[in-house]
């Protein structure tokens, strides 16, 4: 009885997905993340220029040092 009812939850999972599949259709714009106008491009626009005019790295041995006492 358990196995037949596991093949019919399966059969109706299966039966779900392919109708959800059939409904979806290709997108006819691109997604806002790409617009210029977007905070993302923005803060990438601005991550761009700072690593291009050369900020210095930490190094690899940096260690932050906590002052805090709690």
């Amino acid at each position: 009885m358990s196995q037949m009812l596991c093949l019919v939850a399966f059969v109706l999972v299966l039966t779900a997905s392919v109708v959800s599949m059939t409904h979806l259709h290709l997108a006819t714009k691109p997604p806002q993340l790409f617009r210029p106008d977007t905070n993302v491009e923005m803060l990438l626009d601005i991550m761009a220029n700072y690593s291009s005019q050369g900020i210095p790295k930490l190094p690899t041995n940096y260690k932050p040092v906590c002052h805090f006492v709690i």
